[in-house]
């Protein structure tokens, strides 16, 4: 399936809990990253956005190692995607040199795409310590981060 690109304008960032979903605009298309693997959740998604959920990826999850069951959802049927899965696949695949030189390759060209030009897509902050973590998850939870700064927190 490809994606079509397409620009919306963004609003102030929100963040809002599963279950409050129902507010949470449904007509505009929506791509579904699930690292829960909660079943309930997914089929909240499915039904709430119906036909505007364009994509739907599986991601693995910490708190359910299983794969992704056949629950009869509507809409289209959910992707599974797991990095060690790929991995091991492209090593079978194309051995483990060339998945190295590709992955080298290919993480050298997105830092350079983001960090490129006068106005860069991505910047990268640093932060030490431990409170300085607690902050910042503080201000993912909020809503406060700009989804253009990658951070990295450091131990001190």
């Amino acid at each position: 399936m490809h994606l079509q690109q397409q620009q919306v304008a963004l609003r102030s960032p929100e963040a809002v809990t599963y279950d409050q979903l129902q507010h949470v605009r449904k007509d505009l298309p929506t791509l579904y990253l699930d690292f829960s693997g909660d079943e309930n959740l997914r089929a909240a998604i499915h039904l709430h956005f119906g036909d505007a959920l364009v994509y739907d990826c599986f991601a693995g999850s910490a708190q359910n190692t299983n794969f992704l069951r056949d629950t009869g959802l509507p809409g289209l049927k959910p992707e599974f995607y797991f990095a060690p899965v790929q991995i091991r696949k492209r090593n079978k695949d194309w051995g483990h040199d060339e998945v190295n030189r590709r992955f080298n390759s290919a993480q050298s060209n997105f830092i350079d795409w983001v960090s490129s030009g006068e106005s860069p897509r991505m910047q990268i902050l640093e932060s030490r310590g431990f409170e300085q973590a607690q902050k910042l998850i503080r201000n993912v939870h909020d809503g406060w981060i700009d989804p253009r700064i990658g951070h990295v927190v450091v131990a001190s």
